[in-house]
This record gives structure tokens, C-alpha cells and sequence, in this order.
């Protein structure tokens, strides 16, 4: 066994998780021996071993694996093949640049082509990484000035200064169609094999056997996008999200604020409900425990219990939305009644009710969808129904509602930079 010499005391060097260090004291020819154990290694979650046995089976075969079956960039009929176009930026000798296609000249990116870009109908401004649009956002938010937009009142213009803020809110979100990360959405949509860097734009490039020319991202943008028909109702509530968010943004006051981060958090739910839904992506979901897949065991009156796949992070009282374990074609929208555990964890389910005749069309449709799903003894998939709508909520808005009279109001010492987020500062 190794040993080293400190002092009058020799250390004898053990191995492995578990080891015996004896100290000598060469003086008192005494030995004083203690035992050290390494902590234990934390265990990796499941979605974690999902990921990583996803990239290694893309490493043992052809190249990247597709992750989701649809596009994993939102977008309106206005953009993709055949309509709209794509703008990339990216970093070339430290020097930010850009690009329309193989058709135009690579030449420098100025705040003023930028802005255009992002503000344009029609058009997604991509950076090809992250550095390129941290670049992007710094130009902006560097420069002076305005740029034409068409909006809801015609032409104008805007500041630099409000589209620098638009990018920056932008980029909160966990995807959007104005302002686009190409290698964050080539993850988003494929399995990347194991070894490569996920946010390296080059490591795509070389995953697919491209050169490192405009036309290579190009082809690349149209991997990410590419869709048959018309974008989905989740998209379609992300894009009108998107653009209401913006539109608030950059209005100053607790207002606007609130109406943005409302916005925002229906970009999110619409992106998460992309994903619960879709074909491939649902499989890691169940795996997260964000779906769950349920095996229909009997009708119980006006509610039908089934076996439910764990872990389960749906709770009693939501509503779900259920459909079919191989598409998301047929659905149906339930509420969780109740939950139990017998040798399985049980849920109970039943439909929705209302007293709006169309709802209890609904209705009758998911008693439909579940018993035929009994009947064949079927399994089916059960997740969070989204909150897509635009209304706004009623009652009395807790960031803009006035005070009632009787209420004193309450002075807070808010932080500048708590009060720019739109935190109430009253």
C-alpha cells in the first residue's frame, strides 16, 4: 500500500469509496488508524437516465433522433416552407453577422437590420446560438433610434429601446417564433448523440453531415419548423400569447406588467401542453409524471375508475384532458374525482359539467370516448387540460384593482429592479 511521509507522521494513501488511512507516528512507534467513507454519488433522476439513454441509442446509430414529432418552433401561416423567410445571425471572427439565404451576401448585423427583423410580419430572426443572440440583444440595447413596424393602426415606429426590451422578454420564454435559438430548438426537436454539445451549432451541423454554409442552416431552420397544415390550436394560442405579451411589454406601469406576465405564462402552459401531446414527447412525459398513462378498469355510475402509471402529479379536483395512447386525435375533457391505492394506484374519473348546452355536448362525448375505451380495454393518456383562452380573468384584477375605501393602503420598500418586473410597489 502507498504511502507518504508528513512530518514524523507517514499517511498510508487508501483507495475506493470506502478506505483505511493509517498514520504512524514515527517517534512513538503508535498507530492511529481511521476509516473515511466518500459520500454517495446522488442518484440521477429518471427523466435524466430517460435523456441520456435516448442520446446513447443516437450514438449507436445514424445521427440525432427525432425528439418530437412536430415542430419545435411555433409558427403562423405566414412563416415556413413556402411562406415567410428566415434571417440568420451568427457569430463570425467575434464580429456579429447575417444572412437571408444563399441568395444574399453574408454582411454585418446593425441594430437597425435586427430590429427589423424581429419586428417584421413574416419573418424569424434566428441565431444560430446563444452567444450570437446575447450579441444580438447587447447591439440593440447598445443603440439609438427607431425602426418601422405595421401595426394595428398602420405604419409606424418604434424606439430600439422598446424592441430591445420585446427580445429580452423574449428570451424568458421556453420557446417562441420571434426570436429563435437554432441549436436550442434542434435539441428541442431531436436527441443529439451522446458526447456532443447540445448548444454547439457546429456539433449539429457535423451530427447531420453539413458544411458550414447558410444554405446547411437554412436546411436546418426548415427541420425545426416544417409542419403539414395549419399550426395546432396549442400554437395558435402561443403565437397569440406572444404578440400580446409584446405588445405590453414595453408600456411602463404595474399594469401593462401584469398583462405581460399573464401573457407569458400562457406561452408556457401552450409550450407545455405541445409537448404533453405529442406523439414522442409524451413518452418522456409520462417518465416526468406530467402524463400519466391510464388502464380503464370499470364504470362506477356517472364515474370510471382506472390503474394509473406513476409517478402521478396530477391532483383531485383538476381538469384533464384525456386521448388516445397512439394519437391525439380522439379526446375527451374529465376531472380527476378521487384517488386511491389498492394494489395500484387508482383514479377515479368523470366528465365535466356545466349547464351550457354545448359543454354538456362535451360531456356526453367523454362518457363516449371513456367507455369505448373500456369496452376495448384500451389504454389512454391523461394530462393537465390547458388554459388557453384570451379572456381576461374577471373580478377584481389584485395588480390594478383599486384599493377598497376601507382599506389603508400599505407602503413597501420595493427594489428598482423588483418594481421594473412589474411587482406592485404599493
Amino acid at each position: 500500500m502507498a504511502g507518504v511521509r508528513h512530518g514524523r507522521w507517514f499517511v498510508v494513501l487508501g483507495v475506493g469509496a470506502a478506505h483505511i488511512t493509517s498514520m504512524t507516528n514515527t517517534t512513538t512507534n503508535t498507530t492511529t488508524t481511521t476509516t473515511t467513507t466518500a459520500a454517495p454519488q446522488r442518484p440521477r433522476s429518471a427523466v435524466t437516465e430517460y435523456d441520456t439513454a435516448r442520446r446513447k441509442e443516437a450514438a449507436n446509430g445514424a445521427g440525432p433522433t427525432k425528439r418530437m414529432t412536430g415542430p419545435s418552433v411555433p409558427m403562423s401561416a405566414l412563416v415556413g416552407p413556402g411562406g415567410g423567410t428566415s434571417v440568420l445571425f451568427w457569430l463570425s471572427h467575434n464580429k456579429l453577422v447575417c444572412s437571408a439565404g444563399p441568395t444574399d451576401p453574408v454582411h454585418p448585423a446593425s441594430a437597425q437590420i435586427i430590429g427589423e427583423a424581429f419586428t417584421a410580419v413574416g419573418v424569424i430572426p434566428v441565431a444560430t446560438d446563444r452567444p450570437a443572440r446575447a450579441r444580438m440583444l447587447r447591439t440593440v440595447e447598445q443603440s439609438s433610434g427607431t425602426v418601422g413596424v405595421i401595426g394595428d393602426l398602420g405604419a409606424t415606429t418604434i424606439p430600439l429601446a422598446a424592441v430591445a426590451k420585446q427580445m429580452r422578454f423574449a428570451t424568458t420564454w421556453p420557446a417562441n417564433s420571434r426570436l429563435v435559438v437554432l441549436a436550442d430548438a434542434l435539441a428541442r426537436k431531436y436527441w443529439l448523440p451522446a458526447g456532443l454539445d447540445t448548444t454547439n451549432i457546429e456539433h449539429w451541423r457535423r451530427a447531420f453531415g453539413m458544411s458550414a454554409d447558410v444554405a446547411s442552416l437554412q436546411t436546418l431552420v426548415g427541420m425545426v419548423t416544417a409542419a403539414n397544415g395549419n399550426p395546432s390550436v396549442t400554437f395558435r394560442a402561443l403565437l397569440a400569447a406572444e404578440t400580446a405579451a409584446l405588445k405590453s411589454i414595453i408600456f411602463p406601469g404595474t399594469g401593462p406588467a401584469a398583462r405581460a406576465f399573464t401573457s407569458a405564462e400562457k406561452v408556457g402552459e401552450a409550450w407545455s401542453a405541445t409537448e404533453r401531446t405529442d406523439p414522442l414527447l409524451r413518452h418522456r412525459c409520462i417518465v416526468e409524471g406530467t402524463v400519466a398513462r391510464v388502464r380503464l378498469l370499470h364504470r362506477n355510475g356517472s364515474t370510471i375508475s382506472g390503474s394509473v402509471s406513476q409517478p402521478f402529479r396530477l391532483r383531485e379536483g383538476e381538469v384533464l384532458g384525456m386521448f388516445d395512447d397512439t394519437s391525439s386525435e380522439n379526446t375527451a375533457r374529465i376531472v380527476l374525482v378521487s384517488m386511491g391505492f389498492t394494489d395500484t394506484l387508482v383514479a377515479e374519473f368523470g366528465p365535466v359539467t356545466s349547464k351550457n348546452k354545448q359543454r354538456r355536448s362535451a360531456t356526453a362525448g367523454a362518457f363516449a370516448f371513456m367507455d369505448s375505451a373500456l369496452a376495448a380495454h384500451e389504454t389512454v393518456l391523461v394530462t393537465n387540460s390547458p388554459y388557453l383562452s384570451s379572456a381576461p380573468p374577471g373580478g377584481r384584477n389584485r395588480w390594478t384593482g383599486k384599493p377598497d375605501p376601507a382599506e389603508t393602503p400599505i407602503a413597501r420598500d420595493v427594489p428598482l429592479d423588483v418594481v421594473l418586473a412589474g411587482a406592485p410597489s404599493e
